[in-house]
């Protein structure tokens, strides 16, 4: 099976990364994801980024792997598909359901989700209208409550308090807004060096995806950022503040920034 997959690709190098709802794998090469695809744990509509691209596509709307998809049913066949759904009225077919929004909550980001799916979340308050949402196509994250297809949603009262707030609750409310960014990333310890993408960046710091977790929450580190386009690159050291559930990335709060690097931080999230 490897060995006829990879005759299918001219360039079987690693540098494919497949997202698995809030997850990602990889660098996986051509064959490895074709692969996957005829074993059906992977579909066309799984969502695929190649080393250096910015933005996610859908493994059918790659041209490389264009030529392992099945081919369009012969012309009788659709016929017959046609005069059977005539037939049977009150059979439909399937619909897809698209899930297009991310959801920045807790500090983590969410999803893909479809649209009911971020409703009833709203309907039954594990998030509020104040929570940060994005899906492809927009510049940046912007509040739920801004967004026309969640505009007539009924919201579930927010609890009574029952004391002051608690630090965990005070840090929720950012004070600065975050912005998608793909980066390359190296960084530094006093033990090893690792490498790692960014997913998303503010003045305060950014959420980072990476195979090997430099330490736990407190490590302190040093990294150079090297962002394709749209910003310079440059050096920033912090500590780690958070480490994801599944234990490939964590999120970076920035200790020491260089006056201009902050200001091209700046300048880039307020781009719209």
């Amino acid at each position: 099976m490897e060995n006829t997959g990879s005759m299918l690709f001219k360039d079987d190098s690693p540098k494919w990364y497949i997202a698995q709802g809030q997850n990602w794998v990889g660098p996986m090469k051509s064959s490895e994801v074709f692969a996957k695809l005829e074993k059906g744990e992977l579909t066309p509509a799984h969502y695929i980024l190649q080393k250096g691209d910015k933005k996610w596509k859908r493994i059918v709307e790659v041209v490389e792997f264009q030529p392992t998809m099945p081919p369009p049913p012969p012309p009788e066949f659709a016929e017959e598909v046609s005069q059977s759904s005539i037939k049977k009225p009150n059979k439909p077919a399937p619909q897809v359901v698209e899930k297009s929004w991310y959801v920045y909550s807790g500090d983590s980001q969410l999803g893909p989700f479809s649209v009911e799916e971020v409703q009833r979340s709203l309907e039954v308050g594990s998030i509020s209208s104040s929570s940060q949402v994005w899906k492809d196509g927009m510049i940046d994250w912007e509040p739920i409550s801004d967004q026309v297809e969640f505009k007539s949603i009924k919201k579930a009262p927010p609890p009574k308090p029952s004391g002051p707030p608690t630090l965990a609750k005070k840090q929720d409310k950012r004070t600065s807004s975050r912005k998608p960014l793909i980066a390359r990333i190296i960084m530094a310890n006093k033990e090893k060096i690792v490498l790692g993408i960014c997913r998303d960046i503010s003045l305060g710091g950014m959420q980072v995806l990476t195979e090997q977790v430099p330490g736990g929450v407190g490590t302190s580190l040093k990294m150079n950022i090297s962002p394709p386009q749209g910003l310079k690159a440059f050096v920033a050291e912090g500590e780690i503040v958070r480490v994801l559930e599944d234990g490939r990335g964590f999120s970076f709060r920035f200790k020491k920034l260089a006056p201009d690097a902050k200001k091209a931080i700046e300048k880039y999230i307020s781009i719209s």
